[in-house]
C-alpha cells in the first residue's frame, strides 16, 4: 500500500447532518420502540431501500474490532484497501489511520447508544474529497451480536478516484 493518508474529520450533530442522513436517523429512532437501541432484526430491508447501496452493516467483535457483515452494493464500487468486501475486518483496512478512524466512529457509537455523524475529507498528494458518514448502533438480538449500521454520502466517483490514485503510489 500506499502509507498514509492525511485526515480530517468533524463531528455533526445529526440534526445538522444531510437530508438523506436525516431520513435514516428518524427510521432508526422510529424502530427502537422505546427501547434503547433496535436491533438488526427490527430493520425491514424494504423501508432501507432509499439507501441500501450506501449502506454497510459492522459485526462488533469482543476483541474491539468490527467485522464487515454487508457492504452496500454502491460502497464496493469504492476500491479502499482490504475493504472492498463483506467478512473483512476494518482492523486489517489500509491504510492503517483511516482503519482507526472507522473503529473509533464505531465504538463511539455503541457506547453513546446514538447515532454518530461525521464529516471527513481524506486527502492524499495533491487530490482529496470528503463525506458524510452516520454510524447507527444496533443492539444484539435474534441470535445476533451487537452491530452498527453505516451510511455514506459522497461523490462516488470522486472516492473511487481517490482510493485508485491512492492504491497507484
Amino acid at each position: 500500500m500506499s502509507g498514509w493518508i492525511g485526515i480530517g474529520c468533524q463531528p455533526v450533530r445529526p440534526e445538522a447532518a444531510g437530508a438523506e442522513a436525516q431520513r435514516l436517523i428518524a427510521y432508526w429512532e422510529a424502530r427502537r420502540g422505546g427501547r434503547v437501541l433496535p436491533a438488526r432484526v427490527d430493520l425491514d430491508v424494504l423501508d432501507l431501500a432509499p439507501w441500501l447501496g450506501r449502506l454497510s452493516l459492522y459485526e462488533s467483535l469482543p476483541d474491539g474490532d468490527f467485522r464487515c457483515r454487508l457492504r452496500g452494493s454502491t460502497m464496493t464500487a469504492v476500491p479502499v484497501p482490504n475493504h472492498a468486501a463483506n467478512g473483512v475486518l476494518v482492523s486489517a483496512t489500509e491504510p492503517r489511520n483511516f482503519a482507526r478512524m472507522g473503529l473509533e466512529h464505531y465504538a463511539a457509537a455503541q457506547a453513546a447508544g446514538e447515532p454518530i455523524v461525521h464529516h471527513i475529507e481524506l486527502a492524499w498528494r495533491d487530490f482529496s474529497y470528503d463525506y458524510e458518514r452516520v454510524a447507527l448502533p444496533l443492539a444484539a438480538g435474534a441470535g445476533l451480536p451487537p452491530m452498527v449500521l453505516t451510511f455514506i454520502t459522497c461523490s462516488i466517483a470522486r472516492s473511487r478516484e481517490f482510493w485508485e490514485r491512492y492504491a497507484e503510489g
